[in-house]
């Protein structure tokens, strides 16, 4: 917002010191209905893992996916009487936005739930860690000269697995790094899949890391975004 509606004395313009965020359409008819019948069995009491999810998700449309992990602390770590909610925001850039709706989330459970977590500090809300994941691909062709069509196949077929297929799962779950070999191996002209390369980029304490996907868990808690892949043709 940038102009005025009306006049004010004394005020000449205005300026927003921060992005607008967090702004989310209403609930689908189909999702009201879930989440009500869901409601009359939780009561808005959080005992177990799935009414912690259940109560986020209702009140808190800006997250587009909610997970809960008990016995788990902030870091992923095995930890007897924790409990992490791990959100994942429909904003995904980041920013005091998603800090706000964490702690906005805290506030919310932490008279829905037992006193006991939140006075020992075993209640945890936090951000899921979003992953850029990156390829490189070395291939062999049945058509050299299908050369640059095939390259922009793989590199489409990939864009939609991770942004559209891996997305749609929960948190900590989204990461199958055997479809990546998959969608390759089965891309058309591909005869041969020599090495596949698989790198997650990640923010942490503001510092930008990188690290080999090596298995399906190597980031706790881990959300993903597709990168850039690069096809080499042998």
């Amino acid at each position: 917002m940038k102009d005025l509606v009306g006049a004010l004395p004394r005020i000449s313009a205005v300026k927003n010191l921060t992005p607008m965020s967090g702004g989310t359409d209403r609930f689908l008819m189909e999702k009201l209905e879930i989440l009500g019948n869901r409601r009359i069995r939780h009561r808005r009491r959080a005992l177990g893992v799935q009414d912690f999810e259940e109560m986020v998700a209702e009140a808190f449309p800006q997250a587009l996916h909610v997970k809960c992990f008990a016995r788990r602390d902030e870091n992923g770590q095995s930890a007897p009487g924790h409990v992490t909610v791990v959100i994942e925001p429909r904003d995904t850039d980041g920013g005091p936005a998603v800090a706000d709706l964490c702690d906005r989330v805290w506030d919310y459970l932490k008279d829905r739930c037992s006193c006991t977590l939140t006075a020992s500090g075993q209640l945890h809300v936090i951000p899921s860690t979003v992953v850029t994941v990156n390829t490189e691909i070395s291939v062999e062709l049945e058509d050299p000269d299908e050369a640059a069509a095939t390259q922009q196949a793989i590199e489409e077929r990939l864009k939609l697995l991770i942004d559209r297929e891996w997305r749609r799962r929960d948190i900590g779950d989204q990461v199958r790094i055997g479809q990546i070999w998959q969608v390759v191996r089965d891309t058309t002209n591909v005869r041969f899949v020599e090495k596949i390369l698989i790198e997650g980029v990640y923010h942490k304490n503001g510092v930008s890391r990188s690290v080999p996907l090596e298995d399906d868990k190597s980031i706790p808690y881990a959300t993903v975004r597709s990168g850039a892949h690069q096809v080499r043709i042998l």
